[in-house]
Formats: structure tokens, sequence, C-alpha cells
């Protein structure tokens, strides 16, 4: 369920007005169909400040077999040690299977700690290199105006580190900001109106989630929702205990 940002802006561009200390913003993705646009998934960004950091969450909610992403960042308050980390979980109902993909910095070993659960036995790794820019708090960058012309990032699709070149541009004063991998494709693109993100393109770019609302979330989630079955879970389970149980 991804995410990642752009160039710098011209001196002359205002700063967009600061963050509130909680925030939802929720999108809806749809597709072409003979009868029309139709929904096929929808997308909560969420921040929330709280006693031991900030929680940056992205939730992913798609029509086809209750499928379920959650991304979670927690990050240091300013003047606190705690290392920013990332939680990216894929959740299917039917079958009853789960991925999740954990990275945190390490600031003394100077490197990110990673673990991987899902189909097999847990494998723990870790990514060399600079402290990198976490996906979630890189989309807050760009809301806020910082966007360097390159960025290194994590991608939990891929589980690795990646570097993106960004992109600026003003269409009818709002800022789009295009996330470019290497190879030249797209790995996100985020246009912002003020402070508040009113669209957002996934990878590749062929289908575009505009701002919605969270009642609108809320209806599409529960309409898409696929009843939990334990008996399906203990199957899946039975059939690979290394999986996730639900």
């Amino acid at each position: 369920m991804l995410l990642p940002i752009l160039l710098a802006l011209s001196a002359s561009t205002p700063a967009p007005p600061p963050d509130s200390a909680a925030r939802t913003e929720c999108f809806v993705l749809e597709e072409p169909t003979e009868e029309g646009m139709e929904p096929v998934a929808v997308i909560a960004l969420r921040r929330v400040a709280g006693e031991h950091g900030l929680l940056f969450e992205e939730e992913f909610v798609f029509r086809e077999n209750g499928l379920r992403v959650l991304v979670e960042e927690l990050h240091d308050q300013p003047g606190e040690a705690l290392s920013p980390r990332l939680i990216w979980r894929e959740l299917r109902v039917s079958p009853a299977t789960g991925r999740t993909w954990l990275a945190e910095w390490d600031a003394e070993r100077g490197l990110v700690s990673t673990a991987s659960y899902g189909s097999a036995s847990p494998v723990h790794g870790s990514l060399a290199g600079p402290r990198p820019r976490f996906p979630l708090a890189l989309i807050e960058s760009l809301r806020r105006g910082e966007a360097p012309s390159t960025v290194t990032t994590l991608d939990p699709l891929s589980r690795r580190r990646v570097q993106l070149s960004i992109q600026s541009k003003t269409r009818a004063g709002r800022r789009e900001y295009s996330l470019l991998r290497e190879d030249g494709s797209l790995a996100g693109r985020y246009l912002f109106e003020g402070n508040a993100l009113v669209e957002l393109a996934l990878q590749g770019g062929g289908r575009v989630a505009r701002a919605s609302s969270s009642a609108e979330f809320d209806r599409l989630a529960e309409q898409w929702r696929v009843v939990y079955d334990p008996l399906e879970a203990l199957r899946a389970f039975a059939r690979n205990p290394h999986a996730l149980p639900r």
C-alpha cells in the first residue's frame, strides 16, 4: 500500500500553514467501467500527536476480497530520542492470511533493521546506508513545501531502500509533486491545495484517488467488509503454521 516525493519550491511560493495536532483525510480510488467511474478502494491518511511522538497512518480498503493494507509510522517529538518505526500490514479475510513488514532506524548501528512475517518463518534483516525519509513522513514534508530534488525512502512492497527524484509544479494554484524512480516510472503523485491533500496517484499513475469524506470512507469500507470466518483462519493456519494468525 504505499507512497514518496519532490522538487524544491520557488522562494516566491508562500509556505503552507502549519499542521494541526490531529488530522484525517479520506479519498476514493475509482476506475472506468461501461457504466461510468466505479470505486475500487478507499484510502485514509491520519495524523495523531501523542505522548510518545507523532503517529502517521495510511489505510487502504479494497473492494476485492476484503483486502486491507495499513501503514503506521511512529516518529519522535522534537527533543526526544525515539527512532522512527514503520509497520506495514496486508490483511486478507478471504482467505485468512496476512503479511507484515517492520522497519526501524537503528541510530547506534547506523542502519534500518527489518523483520518480515507472513508465508514463511520470520525473516530478520537490515538495510545499510544513511537514515532514509520514511514514506508517510515524506508526504508530510511535501505538505509543508519541503521538497528536495532527490530523496531516499523505504518501499514496503519491495522491502528495500529506493532513491526518488522529486518534480514539482503548480496547477491552478495547487502544488503538485511527482515522485519518480531511477527508471523514470512514477512511484506516487500528490496534489495539495494549501495545507490539504486533495488528490493522489498510486504507483504507475493509472489510477487517481480524489478527496472524499470520512462518512464515504466508512460507508464503502463497511459495504466491502468480508465477514471473518474463524474456521477458514484455522484452515489457513493449518496449511501454513508460519502465517500470521488473524
